[in-house]
């Protein structure tokens, strides 16, 4: 008898300054007293802007687009924070600039 091979899932490591983890991220509580660290949305749209080169502006675009129709959404607190994220600030800002 062969043993089964399991399937695997691409991996792809990437190295972040440590200055930025914090930024975005929220703890939250689950039951049982555990706690989750999630980035928010605004975070979450930087990430994918910062590696759009891997995943496709496509994917990024496509998310802002969806954040915008949030009602909450608010440009200047994504730009705000972008501001911290050098290489993803000029593609976010041109994004906004034509989706506004």
């Amino acid at each position: 008898m062969q043993p089964i091979e399991a399937p695997t899932a691409p991996i792809a490591w990437h190295r972040f300054d440590a200055a930025t983890y914090d930024i975005g991220r929220g703890e939250y509580r689950l039951p049982g007293g555990l706690t989750i660290g999630l980035y928010s949305a605004e975070r979450t749209i930087v990430d994918l802007f910062r590696l759009r080169h891997d995943w496709g502006s496509d994917l990024a675009i496509g998310a802002l687009k969806r954040w915008r129709r949030a009602r909450e959404s608010s440009p200047s607190a994504l730009l705000s924070m972008a501001a911290s994220f050098p290489k993803a600030q000029p593609a976010i800002r041109t994004a906004l600039e034509i989706l506004l």
